[in-house]
């Protein structure tokens, strides 16, 4: 093997365990948490180091439902209850940055405007948004 090829290999090797260091997964829990209202989570690649990252309240929304779309560094998802509206509070739409670990509720549903008891998740359309 030459020195060319050689180079070649051990960066790759380099770029591959960098790579599977930072390889993170997030998640979403209905229940649980600080207020037992759902939680955000992330473990590594192997399913372990586990770590609680956000714990859901109902005036900022509780149970989220589906699973967190991330978009620009940041996740966002929805809940199927809480809410601080002034009627019956029925979630919201968040969004979570997990460089500064900020949690922003970004809108309060009700019933009788856009609905509730979601199922599923969001969906990023073909513009990004």
């Amino acid at each position: 093997m030459n020195l060319r090829n050689l180079l070649i290999l051990v960066n790759l090797l380099i770029s591959y365990a960098l790579y599977a260091q930072t390889l993170t997964f997030w998640g979403m829990t209905m229940s649980g948490g600080v207020n037992n209202g759902g939680t955000i989570f992330s473990t590594d690649a192997n399913g372990d180091n586990h770590s609680l990252k956000y714990s859901f309240s109902f005036n900022d929304g509780s149970e989220p439902e589906g699973a967190l779309l991330e978009n620009n560094g940041k996740l966002y998802g929805i809940t199927n209850y809480g809410g601080n509206v002034s009627y019956e509070p029925r979630g919201v739409l968040f969004e979570y940055d997990p460089v500064t670990a900020i949690y922003t509720k970004k809108y309060n549903f009700d019933e009788a405007i856009i609905g509730y008891d979601f199922i599923g998740g969001l969906v990023e359309a073909g513009n990004g948004k």
